[in-house]
């Protein structure tokens, strides 16, 4: 995920500097995997079992997906509320799935809109009225913690991140990912560094490092 606060772009473009994503789906990286990993690890963190545990996701994409995969092989009840990139979701269904819940799992990358607290559909003493045992877990997403910790609500862990940073992060699994996405991004530069040897024109050499699928433009990644 790009975010304008981690490099300047532009300053790049000026300087006539390569830029260009690590794909961490790519199979001999696969670090989008261990989401799974840190939600299941999270869930247990919160002091509920997984096992037949009762667990709602708020997001979509890899995030919502990888988790809800994990903790259903964990043999826990999942059910994703899915969030648009206009932060639209069905907040009925959430507050009827709320009832039953051990936890409500934060996990969406791409709104930048706020989803649970004083600006959203759902507050915290919506929450804390229908559910005042549920545990609001955060993975990544928009939300009022502030709000939500005033009216009495759960949480894990203590300090969430701010939008379009995850709580916890794959290295919360352990070292492995991160391993595996530092090895990667080097190995994008050295690719890229190729490319650029053989390319006097920029546009030529970026086209040229994307023929490996270990590199990754930046379209259609939200800019936070």
């Amino acid at each position: 995920m790009y975010r304008k606060e981690d490099i300047d772009l532009d300053a790049c473009l000026e300087k006539d500097i390569l830029v260009l994503g690590t794909n961490e789906r790519y199979a001999n990286v696969d670090v989008l995997s261990y989401v799974g990993v840190i939600a299941m690890k999270l869930v247990l963190a919160a002091d509920v079992e997984v096992y037949q545990s009762n667990i709602t996701i708020l997001g979509a994409g890899v995030f919502a997906q990888e988790s809800q995969k994990y903790l259903l092989s964990a043999g826990a009840n999942v059910t994703i509320i899915p969030v648009s990139k206009e932060g639209n979701y069905d907040d009925n269904k959430l507050k009827n799935l709320l009832i039953k819940a051990d936890i409500l799992l934060i996990a969406e990358s791409i709104c930048k809109f706020e989803l649970l607290g004083a600006s959203s559909k759902i507050k915290g003493k919506d929450i804390s009225c229908i559910n005042s045992g549920v545990v609001v877990a955060h993975i990544i997403g928009n939300i009022d913690q502030a709000n939500l910790v005033n009216e009495g609500v759960l949480i894990c862990p203590d300090k969430f991140a701010p939008p379009g940073y995850m709580s916890v992060t794959t290295a919360y699994a352990g070292p492995a990912p991160i391993i595996r996405l530092h090895a990667a991004g080097l190995k994008v530069g050295q690719i890229m560094h190729a490319a650029r040897v053989a390319h006097s024109s920029r546009e030529e050499a970026i086209k040229q490092a994307l023929t490996d699928k270990l590199c990754q433009d930046f379209e259609n990644v939200f800019l936070s």
